[in-house]
């Protein structure tokens, strides 16, 4: 089966949240971060199949909310790793057997617009791979390893990437065999890309595109949804 695979990575266990259970399992508003993530992929149009990374404690209670929240959804279940980057090459494995092309997204980033997805995935028609991201607002410094300022960049030339990030259906079995070939260096997954000499496109994100990772972002989160929900209904 080709088309657009979205491989959730949804292994995190909450330990910079501060919560007993995995964030991407808490509530904002009327569901969870992953239904809220999941929904606005679904709102897309444009993806065929999902592939969820999920820490196997929790496969079963994954099933059951994807099966209430969204019945008849193609997806396929594969267990975490012990890396975010080990998790991501297990998801990509899974969904290489769909044969097209893939965009990978965090769970703890339920805000991601529809509009954003469309438009990577309009981008994989035509390029090899592609990264949401955002325009440095603040003045950036380079620094040393001991805290000192080491020199300013300049912002108009630096971007703070995001997810999705994706992939054709070519470059991702190469980024595959780099990303199991790593040491656990990559901070995001283009990176693999990069350093195989792959271009990546870029697409302007979202603010609101954030990462849950600390209380102050889950609160942030709810209030966005208490105020704004219609807009990510």
């Amino acid at each position: 089966m080709a088309g657009l695979t979205a491989v959730i990575v949804a292994g995190g266990t909450g330990k910079r949240l501060g919560s007993e259970t995995p964030k991407q399992y808490l509530s904002i508003g009327p569901r969870t971060v992953l239904e809220q993530t999941v929904r606005m992929f679904v709102e897309s149009e444009v993806v065929d199949q999902f592939v969820l990374v999920v820490h196997p404690d929790f496969h079963t209670y994954v099933s059951g909310l994807l099966h209430n929240s969204f019945p008849g959804l193609s997806y396929s279940l594969v267990p975490s790793g012990s890396e975010r980057q080990d998790s991501v090459a297990n998801g990509i494995e899974k969904a290489l057997d769909f044969d097209g092309n893939i965009l990978i997204h965090d769970a703890a980033r339920p805000f991601i617009r529809p509009e954003i997805i469309r438009e990577c995935a309009a981008v994989l028609g035509v390029e090899s791979a592609v990264v949401v991201g955002i325009k440095a607002r603040d003045t950036v410094k380079k620094i040393t390893y001991d805290l000192r300022v080491a020199l300013t960049l300049d912002r108009s030339e630096v971007f703070l990437a995001q997810t999705p990030q994706g992939f054709s259906f070519e470059a991702v079995k190469k980024v595959l065999v780099k990303i199991r070939q790593s040491d656990g260096i990559g901070t995001d997954d283009v990176y693999f890309a990069e350093q195989l000499g792959i271009p990546v496109r870029i697409i302007e994100g979202s603010s609101l595109n954030f990462k849950i990772t600390t209380p102050d972002d889950l609160a942030l989160a709810k209030v966005i949804m208490e105020n704004y929900g219609s807009v990510f209904a």
